[in-house]
């Protein structure tokens, strides 16, 4: 069995008037092969049985090469003819021979380490936000509020400048023992960079003795997952989960046939739209909600 290398190959009997010395040849597109038989019979053509095997491979980044063995078998020849072609289509998972840097490290490896921390920074990217406490929004919701605390600001610059300007609101709850704790469901809100002012104090010292107006447009609902880390900037940030509105409201309906959940929902409903006696004037619930979100609120409207 001879072996060639080639890309496309073509083969071709020639005739001759000796039979011993009966010349075919394989004329391929990159390399050109014959092959002089010892002894053949005087034909006119060729029986070939033509035989591809592809080899898969997974992609990688370190070597390109993809075989393919073609195997042609004279049946009235004394050896078979085996032609091996490559061409650039193979992706490797190991790297190969040689290809060890002088520290001791293989280029692969270097590469697999820097897909994984690119990798990690794209998943914290979009599941870790920086948060701030200030108030509770809905989404779709606009807050406009005028920031001077120079760490707000930090956060917003910073934010603008990695051309993310998404961070996370959260708010407040009272306790009945009076003590108020950070919620764990929050919104992203966007910076709307349209209506984003920086102002100057009398003195024209700048934007960080000014402060700034500020536009935020609520978005996507989140559940803090973990715990709250400090980020460099002094800020604070922690991985979340967006929740899916549409897939929470499928679940309240497949719990809805079951009887009790209906009831319940019934009942918290009336607690918080009937008097209540421990808020002034026996005010509902809601009622006394909306109360104090117009005492409180930063805007008319």
């Amino acid at each position: 069995m001879t072996n060639f290398s080639g890309r496309t190959a073509l083969i071709a009997p020639q005739r001759s008037g000796d039979p011993n010395k009966q010349h075919r040849s394989l004329a391929t597109a990159n390399c050109r092969c014959s092959v002089s038989p010892q002894r053949m019979m005087p034909i006119f053509g060729m029986l070939c049985l033509v035989t591809f095997t592809f080899t898969p491979w997974l992609p990688t980044v370190t070597a390109f090469s993809t075989a393919c063995s073609i195997s042609i078998s004279r049946h009235y020849a004394e050896k078979d003819i085996t032609v091996t072609r490559r061409s650039p289509f193979r992706l490797s998972m190991s790297p190969m021979d040689g290809d060890t840097n002088d520290d001791g490290t293989d280029d692969f490896s270097t590469m697999m380490a820097s897909l994984h921390s690119r990798f990690k920074e794209i998943q914290d990217k979009e599941t870790k936000i920086p948060l701030v406490v200030l108030d509770s929004m809905l989404p779709r919701q606009v807050l406009r509020v005028q920031v001077r605390n120079e760490l707000m600001m930090d956060l917003v610059r910073d934010c603008l400048q990695r051309e993310h300007p998404f961070f996370g609101m959260l708010g407040m709850a009272r306790l009945r023992s009076g003590q108020q704790i950070h919620l764990t469901q929050g919104v992203e809100v966007e910076i709307l960079k349209d209506e984003l002012e920086f102002q100057q104090n009398d003195g024209g010292q700048g934007e960080k003795e000014g402060g700034m107006k500020l536009a935020l447009r609520a978005g996507r609902r989140f559940q803090i997952e973990g715990e709250i880390e400090n980020a460099g900037g002094g800020w604070t940030e922690a991985r979340v989960t967006f929740l899916d509105s549409e897939q929470e409201e499928r679940t309240e309906i497949e719990n809805g046939k079951d009887p009790t959940v209906v009831a319940r929902a019934i009942s918290r409903a009336r607690e918080l739209t009937s008097p209540n006696m421990n808020m002034p004037n026996n005010l509902s619930l809601v009622d006394r909600w909306i109360e104090l979100a117009k005492e409180n609120e930063r805007q008319e409207g």
